[in-house]
């Protein structure tokens, strides 16, 4: 039952604000389908943002971010939400 107080939450919601204006352009750019527009893309962000992050705290806690065995991947990881979010194929006539 435990509620932030607005301003502890302030944070997590201009970060959840941020992804969605990010992806909204992905997909307005044709980088991502017209799936990605919606909450479960964030949850998909979320899951392996802290999936990385809790190997790096757990395994690395002195690595900085983007050097060890783990953080550098992440980006491999949002490499693939194009697999998960296909932009439709134009059909040739």
């Amino acid at each position: 039952g435990f509620e932030p107080s607005p301003d502890a939450f302030e944070p997590s919601r201009a970060m959840v604000a941020l992804q969605r204006t990010c992806i909204a352009e992905a997909v307005a750019a044709g980088e991502l389908g017209d799936g990605a527009n919606g909450d479960d893309t964030i949850y998909v962000i979320s899951i392996l943002l802290t999936g990385a992050l809790s190997q790096v705290l757990a395994n690395e806690p002195d690595q900085p971010w983007g050097s060890g065995r783990f953080s550098p991947h992440f980006q491999q990881l949002l490499d693939l939400l194009p697999v998960l979010y296909p932009r439709a194929s134009k059909r040739s006539r």
